[in-house]
């Protein structure tokens, strides 16, 4: 049994579909995720949402909006984009992934290996959602993921990020540039700092003692970053590396980035 394609003309036409089936219907707008199963072990309904999903970006002040259908080439390429999130969109070594794959998209997957959402976490980012009963509603990006089954069927229309000049220094280690991320982390520290991390098993993780630790020190100490995050963060092992491993790794990132923040580097935004 192959995929079944079902178009609709209009936003609530595609959540009354999704309503009908929702254990087998999926959303797809540039489908580089969905679509890169093998059609005959793929069973369900493809319900195609690109023409109907905003693909811009508005500013007001420092105040940035997305489309939920926006690429991540036309992030890369417009240039008052926030630097830390374009920076994380060309983590997606592949040119023609790139031009199809959104930002909506990538957060709507909830990967462990996300390409975006750890950055998103530390830029503060909300997402707007139509939801099953159409009706918008706003939450922040950690949220969604963290309550991604009840989000389920919400359309996430638009991404806003409140401060575009926010700092942010973030990570993402892989065997290879197309590879499954063994750790990814990202760190702000401008009137808050926010410590965000993911791995498989574990997810996206919002490092919250150790957060606590960076806002009451001038220095963060790396042995004692490595103590906190190692009680914080616990992945499990695969094909990337031991749990040990991983936790040493987001340890050792995490107080590299806090150093370039805390020390003469925060005006860099960098990979």
């Amino acid at each position: 049994m192959k995929p079944q394609v079902i178009e609709a003309k209009r936003l609530e036409d595609a959540v009354r579909l999704f309503q009908e089936k929702p254990d087998i219907s999926w959303y797809v707008s540039g489908g580089t995720h969905l679509l890169k199963r093998q059609a005959d072990s793929f069973r369900g309904r493809i319900i195609p949402l690109r023409e109907m999903l905003d693909q811009g970006i508005a500013f007001e002040g420092n105040r940035c909006t997305i489309g939920a259908g926006t690429t991540f080439e036309h992030i890369i390429e417009t240039e008052a984009a926030p630097g830390p999130l374009k920076e994380a969109c060309r983590n997606a070594a592949s040119r023609t992934l790139r031009c199809m794959a959104t930002i909506g998209g990538n957060i709507a997957a909830a990967r462990e290996d996300s390409y975006l959402n750890h950055v998103l976490t530390a830029l503060g980012a909300e997402v707007e959602l139509f939801t099953l009963r159409q009706e918008t509603e706003r939450m922040k990006v950690e949220e969604y993921i963290a309550d991604k089954d009840a989000c389920r069927g919400a359309v996430i229309l638009r991404v806003g990020i409140p401060d575009c000049s926010l700092q942010v220094v973030h990570r993402r280690s892989a065997r290879s540039s197309q590879g499954k991320a063994a750790v990814s982390i990202a760190v702000s520290a401008a009137q808050d700092t926010v410590i965000a991390a993911s791995a498989s098993s574990c997810g996206l993780v919002r490092l919250s003692r150790t957060e606590s630790y960076a806002r009451n020190v001038q220095a963060a100490d790396q042995q004692e970053v490595l103590k906190l995050v190692a009680e914080e963060f616990i992945p499990s092992a695969d094909i990337t590396g031991s749990a040990e491993y991983k936790q040493y790794l987001a340890g050792v990132l995490i107080a590299r980035a806090l150093e370039e923040l805390q020390g003469g580097g925060r005006g860099a935004n960098t990979q």
